[in-house]
């Protein structure tokens, strides 16, 4: 499910005097040389001391920096004693200089790495000779270190008697990535930040660009054979998908931050949406709220009950499940998920589930998922798993275990081999039965110049997925654990388009939530997922929950805690305040 084989492929030792290839995690295979550039070597260091400079770009990223810091440092163990000034291309030495030897770095503003990222593609990880500047480059962020490893096993190689030269013939070139490879290159200038958005998918990212650098792009895509599957306007705001024979490319266009995005991805990778059979049953909102835990408190308060776990009754008679809890623990999300379903499904032998959508990878996200599979994979059929996760690279940078989603993926794979795995894009809608899905946000808004998920330590929920569903005239807004930054973000880019009924508060109700958020999306009834005690400690004490209660039109809230509360949808609020009704 996915993409953990870069690393492996990046292992490759160089071979000087050869190029090596390869196909995302698959083929590596000798391929011969390139041809030689006019500059046929150049000479980092004689006498035992090095004679170069290391340059990386002025907008780096935070991969970028550290690969160029591991070859500096790398290069000053092989020559010790040596100096090697390091900088950024606007401020090292008087700036471009083409008679200085250079190691330039990742992306910079030099001529000699737009030569290179121009033949090679933004898709391919390389190492090569242009004039008297060694290009160490990737438009993908997280190949860099891994890229500037295998430079410094190749530096190692070719040392000879106190002296590194390298020549035109000392080439490295990976293909990280066959969609990219497969698109057309944006042809904005310069070399665009590129990202791992995880399961082989890669954002390449504009800043400072406008609605026709959108619709320029996308006539490049019809040009190169991509056809257009979906094109909306929302605001100032546009978002269109392109399908070519294994790639799919998301782009769109956010007036409010000037940022064009472009996603790259398999195919299989696309959700198209789940046509719904005849009306058997009316449509249900339930949120299950468990006793996971005891002794824990938060804020000086006990907080073991509550956590996210949503289930939507579509007419058809399927269900929509959205995260699930904990695994099993004081009490299981996993036998009350399957206890509803048994409870509301019009033929309880013939349980469906359409789509399991996932906010985030925490383990009181998607615990629940991996004990209800283990528990009744056999007893109901799964037809669609929907989610955004990040890469492993960013899991693994941001501090965050990354166990739990591998935990994930192992769980789905083993319970539900057969149910497809979709990665969700800001923009996308689609129909689920009588249900209507907009995603307004994922973890790829997150990205600029230099930031994204892993850069922000400590706070994986930046990646949580924002959604809604409109079912029987209604909208409930999804906002799973989002936090201030994404959104005040999705507040800014779409306003009042994101005006629901009802609203998943954000955080569980904890940090997070915003006012402008709430503001954009106002609803009538709120649903909080915590315990009983905390929730007025977080009214009282967030400024944004209590301007979600009583600063706008909210007429009810509810709270998870330890219980099961059930909507008929439509729903309309009957009361005022805090109900803890569970039948409503």
């Amino acid at each position: 499910m996915r993409l953990s084989a870069l690393a492996s492929a990046f292992l490759l030792i160089f071979s000087p005097g050869c190029t090596r290839t390869g196909e995302d995690e698959t083929s590596t295979a000798e391929t011969g040389t390139a041809a030689a550039p006019e500059t046929n070597e150049v000479t980092l260091a004689s006498g035992g001391s090095l004679s170069c400079r290391v340059v990386r770009g002025v907008d780096a990223t935070d991969l970028e920096i550290q690969a160029a810091v591991s070859i500096r440092q790398g290069l000053l163990d092989l020559f010790p004693g040596s100096t090697l000034p390091i900088g950024d291309d606007l401020a090292i030495g008087s700036g471009h200089d083409p008679d200085a030897v250079e190691i330039l770095v990742g992306r910079t503003s030099y001529d000699e790495t737009a030569a290179v990222a121009a033949e090679f593609g933004l898709g391919n990880a390389v190492v090569t000779l242009r004039g008297n500047k060694i290009v160490v480059f990737s438009g993908i962020d997280t190949a860099m270190p891994l890229l500037a490893s295998n430079f410094l096993s190749m530096a190692t190689k070719l040392k000879n008697d106190g002296e590194l030269v390298f020549r035109s013939s000392d080439i490295y070139d990976l293909s990280v990535s066959s969609q990219l490879s497969a698109i057309p290159d944006p042809g904005t200038g310069g070399t665009p930040r590129i990202v791992d958005a995880g399961d082989k998918a890669y954002q390449i990212f504009i800043p400072s660009a406008t609605g026709q650098t959108l619709a320029d792009y996308a006539e490049k895509l019809s040009a190169a054979g991509f056809e257009k599957t979906a094109d909306r306007q929302i605001g100032d705001s546009r978002f269109t998908t392109f399908t070519g024979a294994d790639t799919a490319v998301s782009a769109y266009y956010t007036g409010y931050n000037n940022v064009v995005r472009i996603v790259a991805e398999p195919s299989r990778n696309l959700y198209g949406g789940s046509g719904g059979g005849a009306a058997v049953t009316s449509p249900l909102l339930t949120m299950i709220g468990r006793e996971y835990t005891s002794g824990n408190k938060y804020m000086g308060t006990d907080a073991n009950s509550g956590l996210m776990c949503f289930l939507i009754r579509l007419s058809d008679g399927r269900f929509i499940v959205v995260d699930g809890g904990t695994q099993d623990g004081k009490s299981s999300y996993a036998s009350a998920i399957y206890a509803k379903m048994l409870e509301q499904a019009p033929d309880p032998d013939n349980i469906v589930i359409a789509a399991w959508f996932f906010s985030h990878t925490h383990s009181d996200h998607i615990g629940g998922f991996i004990s209800f599979g283990a528990l009744y994979s056999g007893r109901v059929k799964l037809e669609s798993i929907l989610l955004n996760f990040p890469s492993e690279a960013d899991n693994s940078a941001s501090s965050d275990s990354p166990a739990t989603m591998q935990l994930f993926s192992s769980a789905a794979k083993t319970n539900f081999p057969k149910t497809p795995v979709y990665k969700l894009h800001t923009g996308q809608n689609f129909i689920i039965s009588d249900a209507e899905i907009n995603v307004w946000y994922t973890h790829e808004d997150f990205v600029t110049k230099t930031r994204s998920v892993a850069t922000v330590k400590n706070n994986w929920n930046n990646t949580s997925l924002i959604f809604s569903v409109d079912i029987a005239g209604q909208r409930i807004m999804f906002l799973g654990d989002s936090q201030q930054i994404p959104n005040d973000l999705t507040a800014a880019i779409f306003g009042d388009a994101l005006k629901s009924d009802i609203v998943q508060v954000a955080h569980h109700g904890g940090q997070g939530g915003t006012k402008s958020i709430y503001k954009a999306i106002d609803p009538e009834v709120a649903l909080f997922t915590t315990s009983d005690e905390l929730l007025p400690v977080y009214i009282s004490n967030f400024d944004y929950n209590s301007y979600l209660v009583s600063g706008l039109h909210l007429k009810e809230y509810f709270n998870a805690a330890a219980r099961i509360t059930v909507f008929r949808l439509p729903y309309s609020a009957k009361g005022s305040g805090f109900i803890s009704s569970t039948v409503n």
